[in-house]
């Protein structure tokens, strides 16, 4: 049985301070998103990660709205106007067409599923509760798993960079929130993300921890070498963005004059001319 100190704070205390996390987690990729708008290019920010966090708060305000409980959809809220600015802002700098063909790919069916729940929910609102519960918690794992794609990459190169130090903490604490929440008042479709939020994070943190700060491996002598026929190799490496996946190498190319010509006639006559 429950003291009733602890039963205030898995009812009242928890999901409050979850909440508030699950909206600061919204606001994660801000300060790399007003970068972008302020220099007028994408840069390493990839359009289809926010044509996936938008659906997912909108998901998950719906549930919550059908639910009747003001903790699932506040914090979803919150995603949803930032996830809407924040792909908006992405779209309006996107370089290709085939990346605005790719969010649509992502966020149209998504967002018809939510009209579809919603419709549904007039005529059979306990059927549209499950189905935007469930729709809910599958859009909450891939949100949660999304680090994971590159996997593979981090473990070959040893390098965990790319995974967002301030999302993941708060990740970390408010899985734990919303699971303490659900250990009293139990809601599978609450109880699913927040375990497997904690799980992914505390693994993601394990990474942070053996590989956070990247292998450090020397270049090899044909980069290190400041001549290669005529030009010089610089090798830059942009940070990681609010967790995205780490952009590619850029290499550029700087052509550089050659040395000046030396005349061996003038040369040895300044020598003569010292020596005398």
């Amino acid at each position: 049985m429950t003291s009733p100190g602890g039963e205030v704070f898995v009812q009242e205390v928890a999901p409050v301070i979850g909440m508030v996390l699950t909206s600061l987690m919204y606001f994660g990729p801000m300060y790399a998103v007003l970068e972008c708008r302020r220099k007028r290019r994408l840069g390493s920010l990839d359009p289809v990660l926010f044509a996936m966090t938008t659906p997912q708060a909108v998901m998950v305000a719906t549930y919550g709205i059908m639910e009747g409980n003001v903790y699932f959809c506040t914090g979803a809220m919150v995603g949803t106007v930032l996830g809407i600015f924040y792909l908006l802002s992405a779209i309006k700098l996107t370089p290709s067409d085939e990346q605005v063909r790719r969010v649509e790919l992502f966020l149209y069916p998504q967002l018809v599923i939510v009209a579809v729940n919603i419709l549904i929910g007039l005529f059979n609102m306990p059927l549209a509760t499950q189905i935007a519960g469930i729709t809910s918690l599958v859009s909450s794992l891939a949100l949660y798993g999304t680090p994971f794609l590159n996997l593979r990459v981090m473990l070959r190169e040893r390098d965990a960079s790319s995974i967002n130090r301030g999302f993941l903490f708060m990740q970390i604490v408010s899985g734990t929130m919303w699971s303490l929440y659900s250990l009293l008042d139990f809601n599978v479709f609450v109880f699913v993300p927040g375990i497997v939020s904690l799980s992914f994070g505390l693994m993601q943190a394990t990474l942070v921890l053996l590989y956070g700060r990247g292998r450090q491996r020397p270049d090899s002598e044909f980069l290190r070498g400041p001549w290669c026929c005529g030009r010089i190799f610089k090798r830059t490496e942009t940070a990681p963005v609010n967790g995205a996946l780490p952009p590619p190498l850029q290499a550029e190319f700087t052509t550089i004059p050659p040395p000046p010509q030396i005349d061996p006639t003038a040369a040895l006559a300044s020598t003569r001319l010292a020596v005398v």
